[in-house]
């Protein structure tokens, strides 16, 4: 703590230590070059933090930001205004995670978001340590395109595939109101489908389907989003709090389970709720036969992913859509494409009547000019 401060020394003033903490992430977790811009005191900084490890660059960015005390010497005690502190460090990831719209998105930044609701008495300053500790090295493996290329979507959590195609009959589900689920295994995760009646409603089934990946790294949670984040992946915009939920997973009967359930959500959502699902029996048969209307809540959001995949060459990247029409994307537009390989979800997206090319792995959408 001591042998960093005394590099600033004679060249900080107030106000200039949250732009300072800005350009150490920008360094030390995203990568970027230390230009002749800075100073000499600046560059030598950057270097040494660059050979530290992430709890000494949380603790200093943190005394930076005045969350922790100055000094070692230092005799504060007890911390006032703890969730004050909390939402400080908590903006100032929202300022550095704009880079890419992948970065707001790790459960570890929703772990944080969930934390400023809670009464303070639960929010520690170790805990805060942590939360940052854990954002920081979130983001410094999204940093890399080429880790994230290799590893998949999100798959720096361990993305698991267990046998879930097929039916699942949720907990108020009965002959008189269905309520069941079917999955669908697919080339970056899963699609839930949801089927149930409405009390008031015969003769009518009503649809919702959401994208669900699962993950386990110490702790098992899954990534579950609603279908109208797909205008935001295509916009490549930040994703919306409200249309993501990180809930806590259990799978039992093994590498085909027969029961799922979710619970202790990280984010608070309407539209996905704790909930235990049984595998339905084999031969079980939906309730959607001759006279049964299926309503699609969520058809506005509906699209197609037709993967497609032509060539991959130093140049571009060629794609060839379902009329045998060829389209090539230059590599030199987009850098992070010299990672793509043949095993990568790449195709053509439409939705409401436009196309996009799509590098799933990448969340890279591009408007096909028709």
């Amino acid at each position: 703590m001591e042998k960093f401060r005394t590099l600033l020394e004679g060249e900080m003033r107030a106000g200039t230590y949250r732009e300072c903490c800005v350009q150490i992430v920008n360094v030390c977790v995203f990568g970027d070059a230390v230009s002749d811009e800075y100073s000499a005191k600046k560059r030598e900084l950057f270097h040494q933090l660059m050979e530290e490890d992430v709890c000494c660059l949380t603790v200093f960015l943190l005394m930076l930001l005045g969350v922790l005390p100055p000094s070692v010497e230092s005799r504060q005690g007890d911390v006032t205004g703890i969730k004050v502190q909390y939402e400080q460090v908590y903006k100032f990831f929202l300022g550095v995670c704009h880079r890419n719209i992948l970065f707001i998105q790790t459960p570890r930044m929703t772990l944080f978001h969930k934390a400023l609701k809670e009464v303070e008495e639960k929010l520690t300053r170790i805990r805060l340590i942590k939360l940052t500790a854990d954002v920081l090295s979130n983001l410094s493996v999204l940093a890399s395109a080429e880790q994230v290329a290799e590893i998949g979507r999100r798959e720096q959590w361990n993305q698991v595939y267990p046998e879930l195609d097929g039916y699942w009959l949720g907990e108020h589900h009965s002959e008189q109101h269905p309520d069941y689920w079917r999955v669908e295994e697919t080339v970056t995760g899963y699609v839930f489908y949801h089927y149930f009646q409405k009390e008031t409603e015969a003769g009518k089934i009503h649809q919702q389907e959401f994208s669900v990946n699962f993950f386990s790294n110490g702790e098992d949670y899954a990534c579950v989003q609603h279908p109208r984040s797909v205008s935001q992946w295509l916009n490549n915009e930040k994703l919306s709090k409200d249309d993501v939920t990180y809930p806590h997973f259990v799978f039992s009967g093994g590498d085909t389970p027969s029961e799922i359930a979710f619970d202790s959500f990280m984010m608070d959502v309407s539209w996905f709720r704790p909930m235990r699902l049984v595998r339905a029996k084999e031969g079980w048969l939906p309730p959607t036969g001759e006279g049964m209307e299926v309503i699609n809540d969520f058809e506005a959001y509906s699209y197609t992913f037709y993967l497609c995949l032509e060539a991959i060459t130093p140049t571009y990247i060629s794609v060839k859509d379902e009329d045998g029409v060829s389209h090539q994307v230059p590599v030199s537009e987009h850098e992070e494409l010299r990672s793509c390989t043949l095993d990568d979800a790449i195709g053509i997206i439409t939705w409401r009547d436009k196309r996009y090319i799509a590098f799933d792995n990448l969340m890279l959408y591009i408007p096909i000019e028709e």
